[in-house]
C-alpha cells in the first residue's frame, strides 16, 4: 500500500470534503443500485485499479469508511 497511499489520502481528503451526492460524483465515486456503498477506485500510476476507499454517505456526512484491496 505505500506506493499509492498518497492516492488513498487523496480520496479521504475528497470525501471529507464531500457535502452532497454530487460532490461524491465529481470525485469519480460509484454507487451500485442494490447497495447505499460508495465506491472511489485507487489506481496505481492512475492505470491499473488497485483498491478503492468504501463508505456510506448520508446527510453530508461520510461514514463506515474501509480500503477494500483488490486480489487478482
Amino acid at each position: 500500500m505505500l506506493a499509492y497511499r498518497h492516492e488513498v489520502w487523496n480520496a479521504l481528503f475528497d470525501l471529507d470534503a464531500a457535502s452532497q451526492i454530487s460532490d461524491l460524483l465529481d470525485i469519480g465515486a460509484v454507487r451500485s443500485e442494490e447497495s447505499e456503498l460508495w465506491y472511489v477506485t485507487i489506481t496505481v500510476n492512475s492505470v491499473e485499479p488497485c483498491g478503492a476507499v468504501t463508505c456510506y454517505f448520508n446527510d453530508g456526512d461520510c461514514f463506515s469508511l474501509d480500503y477494500r484491496e483488490y486480489n487478482p
